[in-house]
């Protein structure tokens, strides 16, 4: 009987781990963190930035050793080390703070590897993650 218990609690606490990011994203904050960031802006790649996003919009954009130093409310965290975060393709946005969350992650840099889009890891449609 215990056993049974055991897995049960086990299976409901790695269904709710599973869910929280894109059921948080639709309730409240999400923070994605370490990524490279191509802003569609026509700035330079800037490297290990977070991004917080609250809802469909981005809350927050600001590089991730910040993170030591800032108090911030418990939310699901996603690492995006390794990754470069974009635009998402026919969106038109921007990566900036106040602007609909829309965003994909590649595992390589579009600037240098011309199959990069080929690559998406994830992506974030008005604050939903979801599989590409």
């Amino acid at each position: 009987m215990r056993t049974g218990l055991r897995a049960l609690a086990a299976s409901v606490a790695a269904a709710l781990v599973l869910a929280s990011p894109s059921q948080a994203a639709e309730a409240g904050n999400v923070l994605y963190k370490g990524m490279t960031l191509i802003d569609g802006a026509g700035a330079a790649p800037q490297p290990d930035m977070a991004i917080i996003t609250e809802g469909e919009r981005i809350a927050m954009v600001f590089p991730a050793q910040r993170l030591e130093i800032m108090r911030l409310r418990p939310m699901p965290v996603v690492e995006a080390k390794g990754l470069s975060a974009i635009p998402t393709p026919g969106s038109g946005g921007r990566i900036a703070e106040g602007e609909v969350a829309d965003i994909t992650f590649l595992r390589a840099d579009p600037s240098k590897d011309k199959s990069a889009l080929k690559q998406i890891a994830f992506t974030v449609r008005r604050g939903v993650r979801s599989a590409p």
